[in-house]
């Protein structure tokens, strides 16, 4: 269990400080966990869009936390799925009345009674004096009349998860790719009393087009998975919760697939929370596994360099190249990787390829990596170490090559990310 800054789950019989909204009332029906929650029900006749304040608190201090995260559960009992065409969770907080901070889930699409974990990353208002707001947007797409009804309970705040990682993904537009995160072994394990589990997405929608784009998230334990995907609008951005007949021992492994359509040429980098959250039978936390993803679109331009030796053989042919490259990570290292395509390393008679890193305007150099091309048909240099990370960057490519045949290779730089 991460550490709890706040938690809520209305067992005194009173609303614990929250304000609720027009249509909110405490409810003691034992909806969720113990006897009392949060309901929001609103009757309504024909169709179309409504965002609601669900219950907001004041007098929140975030100030001493590191990564502060907001996690609760819901429950619909919706009279008819066209309530939920879709149904969204914001969460806002403000300081002062400056709007600071807004998270926005999309939790389910057209599709009535179930349960959700909601994760808020509040990383960015680590303040004092903050008021949180909740708020559900609901699409209506009948015109004839029905009843919204939504359960809110076990509101929790904590200060990051009980293991958290930071990784780092790259991919270039119209490349589909997907990586596994492999949990340590150490990690894997979790504690007694887990019932179910569910992944969600903790920051706001992806940046670019999530009807398009994919961006597909899985948990995998050792008694099954749940998963979110972009363009699954019914769990854009929280999963089902899963209860197997055996409750989970271990947690695995988290896998990202990334394919982008609608990045075109330019960089793009963005963070991502994306936090597996596991509970009891009762929905309280148990344990929590928190991922900080750097994603980078495009890292460099172009692709590759490909050389061809097309001139009198036996001859020196050298040029160079030069790339711009911007990285979005935590921490990054770049090696030269040379591979022939057309010819092997046996008709060159002498040859270099290299890669050198510097700032924008070349008035820093941050290091170079070579690769002797008589020594095999895929080569790989040393790695360059200790670059900046979401700075523009120059790569400079340069060869010096005498073959005795017509030979093609590919040039480019290979990162270590995360």
């Amino acid at each position: 269990m991460p550490l709890t800054l706040y938690y809520w789950n209305f067992e005194t019989g009173d609303t614990q400080g929250w304000v609720l909204g027009p249509y909110s009332s405490l409810d003691n029906t034992s909806k969720i966990q113990g006897v009392y929650s949060i309901k929001y029900t609103r009757s309504i006749t024909g169709g179309g869009e409504f965002t609601v304040e669900i219950m907001s608190i004041s007098g929140i201090d975030l100030s001493s936390a590191v990564r502060p995260m907001m996690i609760f559960v819901i429950k619909d009992e919706s009279s008819t799925a066209y309530v939920n065409y879709p149904c969204d969770i914001i969460i806002e907080v403000y300081r002062g009345g400056s709007l600071i901070l807004s998270r926005r889930a999309r939790i389910i699409y057209y599709v009535n009674n179930f349960n959700k974990i909601v994760v808020a990353d509040l990383s960015g208002a680590n303040q004092s004096d903050l008021t949180i707001i909740i708020k559900q947007y609901n699409k209506l797409g009948a015109s004839t009349a029905v009843t919204i009804v939504t359960y809110y309970d076990n509101i929790y705040i904590v200060d990051g998860g009980d293991r958290e990682y930071n990784i780092a993904l790259m991919s270039f537009n119209n490349q589909d790719r997907t990586i596994d995160y492999d949990v340590p072994e150490g990690d894997r394990s979790l504690p007694s009393g887990t019932t179910r589990f569910a992944i969600s997405l903790g920051t706001s929608p992806h940046p670019l087009d999530e009807a398009t784009d994919i961006f597909t998230y899985t948990a995998v334990t050792n008694q099954g998975s749940v998963s979110i995907t972009s363009t699954d609008t019914s769990h854009r951005h929280t999963s089902t919760v899963l209860t197997p007949t055996t409750p989970p021992a271990t947690f695995n492994k988290l896998s990202t697939r990334i394919y982008l359509r609608t990045a075109g040429t330019g960089w793009y980098g963005f963070d991502e929370t994306i936090a597996v959250v596991f509970l009891d039978t009762s929905w309280n936390l148990v344990y929590v596994y928190v991922f900080r993803v750097a994603i980078t679109i495009n890292p460099y331009t172009p692709g590759f360099q490909a050389i061809s030796v097309n001139v009198t053989y036996g001859t020196l042919w050298s040029d160079n190249r030069e790339f711009t490259a911007k990285i979005h990570a935590r921490s990054f290292s770049l090696r030269c990787y040379v591979r022939f395509i057309v010819g092997s390393y046996d008709k060159v008679q002498s040859g270099t390829v290299k890669i050198e890193v510097f700032s924008e305007d070349y008035s820093i150099k941050y290091g170079e990596s070579e690769v002797n091309l008589t020594t095999g048909n895929e080569i790989r240099g040393a790695w360059i170490t200790n670059i900046p990370v979401d700075t523009t960057l120059k790569l400079k490519i340069s060869w010096s090559i005498i073959a005795s045949a017509r030979i093609t290779i590919e040039v480019r730089p290979e990162f270590a990310v995360y």
